[in-house]
């Protein structure tokens, strides 16, 4: 669509094409005085239009920064995860919660709580990357990785293992206090089900009633 600016760029290119008077020369120096001051507002439309058109584009990115990525973390957040998984047919969605994440904030201040949540975060973020997958921060101390590859159901169950163990007897070093801090993880998990963010939801708060490290969605839970 044409911009005004685009408008006002034609209006004066016009103006600009029109022929000398054949009238005094006074008329004609003044005509030619004014084809200059046209020309001339004619590239300031130009480079306006440029400049305009780069700032839209950075606030478009910031905007979209501060929509899909988390500010502490600099990962992608749930509304990125909703976008990225609304057209596919097939994802599984594994929730990762930090237990007794409250304890660590009582203990040790919501500073080096936040300092725990970004260590989490490249943990998690360099295991994404090494199989070929996606994280993002949900929420508080919940992490999501997602896939949208078929995978079998055996090679899932090694797989979520992994996950399982990636804090195992892993220190998360806290450079403020010069302290490891360990953690444990509860997961939740949902295979190819209609709505994989909500099914791992419920999955998560499943497993974490009946205190165990991971539960898969299924239909059965529900009931």
């Amino acid at each position: 669509d044409e911009t005004i600016v685009d408008k006002n760029v034609s209006k004066v290119q016009k103006l600009d094409s029109i022929p000398n008077s054949t009238g005094n020369y006074k008329n004609q120096e003044q005509i030619s005085a004014l084809k200059a001051q046209i020309k001339e507002l004619t590239t300031q439309l130009k480079a306006n239009k440029e400049m305009f058109e780069e700032q839209i584009h950075i606030k478009t990115k910031e905007l979209e920064r501060k929509l899909y990525y988390d500010n502490l973390t600099n990962l992608r957040n749930r509304f990125a995860l909703e976008s990225d998984i609304k057209d596919e047919e097939f994802v599984s969605i594994i929730l990762l919660d930090i237990d007794s994440f409250d304890d660590i904030n009582e203990l040790y201040g919501f500073r080096i709580g936040n300092s725990v949540l970004i260590e989490v975060s490249k943990i998690l973020k360099e295991f994404a990357i090494k199989h070929n997958i996606d994280v993002y921060r949900m929420y508080g101390n919940v992490y999501c990785f997602a896939d949208k590859r078929i995978i079998n159901f055996f090679e899932y169950s090694e797989f979520i293992e992994k996950v399982g163990k990636l804090f195992k007897n892993r220190p998360i070093y806290i450079k403020e206090l010069d302290i490891d801090v360990f953690i444990n993880i509860t997961l939740g998990i949902s295979l190819a089900q209609e709505e994989p963010i909500k099914t791992a939801g419920i999955a998560l708060k499943r497993a974490k009633k009946n205190n165990r490290q991971y539960l898969a969605y299924n239909n059965e839970i529900d009931t």
